[in-house]
């Protein structure tokens, strides 16, 4: 009986035992105050151009972000109009036939009540050319401009004030947010002296 609590001491004393480490730490040598200042500082100074490098980093990307996201917004509204371009010049000779069929003796033979059904279809024609942003110009007495207007014919006048007016309308103009999709043709007044 003696052997079982010589044991249980051994083990009590193994467990008590402080397991000394396997190689001494060194510490660094004492440096002196100015050093480790000196040190403290170039590594402040290092973390500074770093956090200086990525700010600037994340400003460019930034602005690049925002740059891109304008650029698609521009890109976006160019396609649209550019669309609303092509829908339109395939709509507007339609436009044409309307207005020369408006004109002359059959039109006005025409039973009422259906020059008022085709009347109406045109007018359903100009709302959606207006719902698309589009309009016609072009009115006699009009200042000519050879940015808007197509000269086909100059008409000789005595009347000084009706020089470089719009004389007629031989077929309308057609712009879209200040885009001319087609000129308008018009014969102008010139006055004669």
């Amino acid at each position: 009986m003696k052997n079982k609590p010589e044991k249980k001491q051994k083990d009590e004393e193994k467990d008590l035992k402080i397991e000394e480490p396997a190689e001494e730490i060194e510490y660094e040598d004492e440096a002196l105050p100015q050093d480790k200042l000196k040190k403290l500082r170039e590594k402040l100074k290092k973390c500074e151009e770093e956090k200086r490098e990525f700010l600037e980093g994340w400003q460019r990307a930034k602005a690049d972000a925002v740059n891109e996201k304008k650029r698609f917004a521009e890109d976006l509204k160019r396609a649209r109009l550019d669309g609303k371009k092509e829908a339109l010049e395939k709509i507007i000779p339609v436009l044409d036939s309307f207005h020369m069929a408006f004109q002359g003796d059959a039109w006005e033979s025409l039973d009422p009540a259906y020059k008022s059904g085709i009347e109406y279809i045109f007018n359903q024609f100009n709302s959606a050319l207006a719902d698309l942003g589009a309009k016609d110009y072009a009115k006699e007495g009009e200042s000519f401009d050879p940015l808007l207007h197509e000269a086909l014919k100059d008409i000789e006048t005595d009347e000084e004030d009706k020089d470089s007016k719009i004389a007629k309308v031989l077929r309308k103009g057609y712009v879209i947010e200040e885009t001319v999709l087609r000129p308008a043709q018009v014969e102008v007044y010139k006055f004669k002296k």
